[in-house]
């Protein structure tokens, strides 16, 4: 009952965001636009999606291989699509789906829990370093913007301080109380074994690499929506990674998809910024955000099928995974 109010709850946020996103929007200029696109640079950018999701299962696996020598990578990427796909009925469910597709008797579900906290740490990790590397770069420029549009909605419009305090006193409480119980300390040893998986893994080096090219190809993805609008906005290289790191921020709100937090914050970006008109900035968020969507839809479906088909050996079913994961939702 919890997960169904939050999804509703959620999706309503995100039904809000795209209406003030999308309510001055001309749509006989919006389809127009459209049509002048270059869809061959948008076909590119689902490509350099598809690939980065193949990048993170054969890094997953990595982690995973001092717990389960054994895990296969197709497993690993097949899985991995598959709980994307699944994200965007139940948000922020694609970590817990891939570990309960990938768990057998070598890999604990909570061990397989911990993998993925250290490749979500590293993932942080450089996210923040890339927030640190843009404010450096053109300090002038993107500074006002996380100060104005991001910090600034937070502590103005009366928001006391104080009541952030008061709400991390409650959750560390709670953390604590949950802490003491045995099942949160078979969880956090799995976690512990997780983490420990990195130290024991042989192939440091092709995981650093791995996630330099996951990065690249987010990156990719960006600037292959920017060339494909019609005219020159003026963006260059360091404007589609800052515009990426303010995608990867509105991908924090847990709204189903990420639809309208994705939309709204990228076009305000660009507003800001640049003073590209809000309307083409949600061109470029549609663009980007529907042209992704779509591909982990299809890339999501065929993996599934796939391991339907052709490994009935080894398939998970729906109800299995559903039984591993749904207890962490």
């Amino acid at each position: 009952m919890k997960v169904k109010l939050k999804y509703v709850l959620w999706t309503a946020v995100a039904a809000v965001l795209l209406y003030f996103s999308f309510r001055e929007v001309k749509w006989h200029d919006f389809i127009s636009v459209l049509q002048q696109c270059r869809w061959g640079f948008v076909l590119l950018s689902m490509v350099f999606g598809a690939l980065a999701n193949v990048i993170r299962g054969l890094r997953w696996r990595l982690l995973i291989l001092p717990l389960d020598p054994e895990v296969r990578r197709g497993r690993c990427i097949d899985g991995f699509m598959i709980a994307r796909m699944a994200d965007y009925v139940i948000p922020h469910s694609c970590e817990f789906i891939r570990c309960g597709y990938v768990t057998s008797k070598r890999l604990a579900y909570e061990k397989a829990i911990g993998t993925v906290l250290l490749e979500r740490t590293w993932d942080i990790f450089v996210l923040l370093m890339l927030i640190i590397a843009v404010l450096a770069m053109r300090w002038n420029l993107f500074s006002s913007f996380f100060a104005e549009e991001i910090l600034g909605k937070v502590g103005g419009n009366g928001f006391n301080y104080w009541w952030l305090v008061a709400v991390l006193a409650v959750v560390a409480m709670l953390v604590v109380s949950y802490f003491r119980s045995s099942r949160a300390r078979k969880v956090m040893q799995g976690v512990k074994d997780g983490l420990v998986s990195f130290t024991k893994m042989k192939n440091k080096g092709t995981f650093l690499l791995l996630t330099a090219c996951l990065w690249a190809c987010f990156v990719l993805m960006t600037m292959t929506i920017i060339w494909s609008l019609p005219g020159d906005l003026g963006l260059d290289l360091i404007d589609g990674l800052f515009i990426m790191v303010v995608g990867g921020i509105a991908s924090i709100v847990p709204v189903p998809g990420g639809f309208g937090a994705f939309h709204y914050l990228v076009a305000l970006a660009l507003q800001s910024i640049y003073n590209i008109p809000f309307e083409t900035g949600i061109i470029f968020a549609t663009l980007s955000h529907e042209s992704q969507t779509l591909m982990m839809l299809v890339t999501g479906a065929a993996a599934y099928v796939y391991e339907m088909l052709k490994r009935p050996e080894e398939k998970v079913t729906v109800e299995q995974v559903r039984q591993d994961s749904g207890r962490n939702l």
